[in-house]
């Protein structure tokens, strides 16, 4: 009889040997309580005596936090979790309040524990009902995405709703594609939950269709990806996409040399700040300097001012001429300092990772 994965707030059980970790694995889930006036009697004894409207809730999202726990573990072969530990979170906006459960661990694989990993035939019901809402959810997504690509915008109260359901699905069912396709260009979103959804997905995919979809509307629809300028939401989600910025992954955009994408998309994604650095990053930085310093950027330095603009082919030139080349692909005097801005912060962050790199 198939057995099922065993959890332990210790690091070990007791009659089994572990022969292998497989990491920390984490599970969230989160349940509202709606207004606050429904419980306003037990939430007053919540921290001295019994409270069975809020005690029950925290029981139901307790046991998905340690079921998605168990998912995640049976993901990575293991039959086993040890060190769990939940955490508790809750979080009130005027009449409302919602309560977050996090359980965590290390997944493990045990010795001598008659467990099957491998079920094929097993399906959850929680997960059938999923699929099905992420298919219809992912639907939406698709016909809001179909409105912007015609030049209109839903409506925000139906977009809302879409994407408030997509936060409650599997990450896993959401399609990144259609998802960022419509939080880019819609400029009415909650912030709090457009980076709840973001922060579910899986971030090299979300940082790599983040590129895709802005490098081809950048060929395709300049203007579109132009009037990103002006828009608040685009900003915020950019300082967030740079957190986990792939260096390889923008220099092989920033080849293609799209002026366009380089402005809107590749410039503040350097000058935000990324979480994280790895060793390999600092040869990255190092070859996206010298792209920049390779198109559009002048031969003459000193030459370069408020009325100039410059070539492709780095000549500098009035803003009223055309260069001797004969190309017609310029940039402007601002576009120009910001290139010279983004080289600047690079280096720094070029010098602190190598000072760092020295001293290991």
């Amino acid at each position: 009889m198939k057995k099922d994965i065993m959890i332990t707030s210790t690091d070990s059980f007791e009659g089994y040997s572990i022969k292998e970790y497989c990491g920390f694995i984490s599970a969230s889930t989160s349940i509202g309580t709606g207004l606050l006036t429904e419980f306003s009697a037990s939430f007053a004894n919540f921290t001295g005596g019994s409270s069975s409207a809020i005690e029950n809730k925290l029981e139901n999202i307790k046991e998905d936090a340690i079921h998605q726990l168990k998912r995640k573990a049976l993901d990575r072969k293991c039959n086993a979790v040890v060190g769990v530990h939940m955490d508790i979170d809750e979080i009130s906006s005027g009449q409302k309040m919602m309560f977050i459960m996090t359980a965590s661990g290390t997944a493990v694989k045990l010795e001598n524990y008659d467990y099957n990993e491998d079920i094929p035939n097993v399906v959850y019901y929680d997960d059938l009902v999923n699929h099905s809402d992420a298919i219809s959810l992912n639907s939406e997504l698709d016909k809001i995405a179909e409105l912007y690509e015609s030049n209109n915008n839903p409506e925000t109260e139906v977009f809302m709703e879409v994407l408030q359901k997509l936060d409650n699905v599997d990450p896993k069912e959401i399609d990144i594609e259609k998802y960022l396709k419509c939080i880019i260009y819609f400029n009415g979103i909650s912030y709090g939950l457009m980076i709840s959804i973001l922060n579910k997905l899986d971030t090299n995919s979300v940082f790599q269709i983040f590129c895709k979809i802005l490098f081809q509307d950048s060929e395709n629809n300049k203007q579109r990806v132009l009037n990103l300028r002006s828009s608040k939401n685009f900003e915020l989600i950019l300082k967030h996409i740079a957190l986990n910025t792939d260096y390889n992954i923008l220099y092989n955009y920033m080849e293609k040399n799209n002026k366009y994408f380089d402005t809107i998309v590749s410039y503040k994604l350097l000058e935000n700040k990324k979480e994280y650095f790895l060793q390999t990053d600092l040869e990255c930085l190092e070859k996206i300097i010298e792209l920049l310093k390779t198109n559009y950027y002048p031969n003459k330095l000193d030459s370069v001012n408020m009325n100039s603009k410059i070539c492709v082919c780095g000549n500098v030139i009035d803003s009223n001429s055309d260069c001797t080349c004969s190309s017609k692909d310029y940039i402007n005097y601002n576009t120009y300092r910001k290139k010279v801005n983004v080289i600047k912060t690079l280096n720094k962050l070029i010098k602190l990772l190598d000072d760092h790199y020295k001293n290991i």
